[in-house]
């Protein structure tokens, strides 16, 4: 039996399936170190503007442990995250392997370095891409880190670019697809219509309106403004717009919306799947920073077509090769306007593009990464 240790920096709602399914593996001993406790409590959230903690249990089925975290702030971002009982974990327990979701804080950086020192088998997550040329100094300062990396687990072609813009070779590149929760929103997800009626009540959305959903913090970055003004410039009969989510664009929002936009809030893990249920269309504008956009997951558990920009990292893979949906240009507004309209005006198309990626959704599963996983350490 081969023991490997998971590096990450806090329980995320999207990885507890992962792990459960790693623990399952007869043949690997896994226990996941998290660098922090964030999203454990109640905390607050900047971009939310609220504080709040998950409601769904995160850390049950594996083996885990929590740190004590003690930031070096003079570093900035990179040092806001440092766990000296971690590096002395990794530099003097006995272990085969180290997986690390991502390398940007301290911790993740050091525990790479004492790994390699070690000989350890290596294994990256590192969810990014890169549209523009990095600059110089930065792609050969990672072109000579990545050599330390035995494998690296990609989700899509945009993170696969990623890592062949600083020359990583094909033999260490394994596909594991970037995953929610499938078997739990698809059980969550009702095929009796009569219970959207129930939950377009609880909305205040009328019963006969399909909806146009955005899902998620209602900021600069993800675009919301230019969402409602498609909206609003359509003049859509018998649709609705429901934003879910809480930022500081909600007054903005509020102010400019018509009779037919809809304002839920921030909705938490347990009930966030009512939204999905009652939505035809998710829509996710987000300019920049999305790296894939786990919410086009969720919403193709439900039958939701996409609209995503071009900046949404899950677009190659989830909704053009899908056929779930259209994609926009990030930085054209009139190009969303059109999009919206061709995707509400046939309803037929509309109709198959939510089948084709409910279809999509269903190998996007946690079993895929734990075979790469094993892939990666010959078993």
């Amino acid at each position: 039996m081969k023991k490997i240790i998971v590096v990450v920096s806090h329980p995320i709602q999207y990885h507890a399936p992962i792990w459960r399914e790693l623990e399952k593996e007869s043949k690997l001993d896994s226990e996941v170190l998290f660098c922090t406790n964030h999203g454990q409590n109640n905390s607050f959230d900047k971009d939310f503007g609220i504080s709040f903690k998950w409601d769904i249990p995160l850390t049950d089925g594996y083996k885990h442990k929590f740190f004590e975290n003690k930031p070096l702030f003079f570093l900035g971002n990179f040092g806001s995250i440092f766990n000296p009982k971690i590096i002395k974990t990794l530099a003097f327990d006995k272990y085969d392997a180290v997986y690390f979701h991502g390398f940007g804080y301290l911790t993740h950086f050091l525990g790479i370095l004492i790994a390699f020192l070690r000989r350890k088998k290596i294994i990256l997550r590192n969810i990014s891409y890169v549209f523009d040329k990095p600059k110089l100094h930065k792609r050969l300062l990672l072109k000579f880190f990545f050599k330390t990396i035995n494998n690296f687990l990609y989700i899509g072609e945009l993170n696969h670019n990623y890592y062949k813009t600083y020359d990583v070779p094909d033999n260490k590149l394994l596909f594991a697809p970037h995953i929610v929760n499938n078997a739990l929103l698809q059980e969550k997800y009702n095929h009796n219509k009569s219970y959207d009626y129930i939950l377009k009540k609880k909305y205040n959305i009328p019963v006969d309106h399909k909806v146009i959903l955005f899902c998620g913090k209602l900021i600069s970055k993800k675009q919301p403004l230019i969402l409602q003004r498609a909206f609003n410039n359509l003049n859509l009969a018998k649709w609705s717009l429901l934003f879910v989510g809480d930022g500081n664009l909600k007054d903005k929002l509020i102010t400019d919306a018509n009779s037919n936009t809809h304002f839920a809030g921030f909705i938490n893990q347990s009930e966030i799947h009512e939204v999905y249920q009652i939505a035809d269309i998710l829509c996710l504008p987000s300019k920049f920073g999305e790296t894939w956009g786990l919410v086009v997951n969720e919403a193709l558990n439900f039958k939701c077509a996409i609209l995503a920009s071009n900046r949404v990292g899950s677009y190659p893979e989830l909704v053009l090769k899908a056929k779930s949906g259209y994609v926009f240009d990030f930085n054209n507004a009139n190009n969303l306007q059109h999009q919206l309209q061709s995707l509400t005006n046939n309803l037929t198309d509309l109709e198959c593009m939510k089948t084709n990626g409910y279809n999509a959704i269903k190998d996007y599963t946690p079993d895929k990464i734990v075979k790469q996983i094993k892939n990666a350490l010959n078993i």
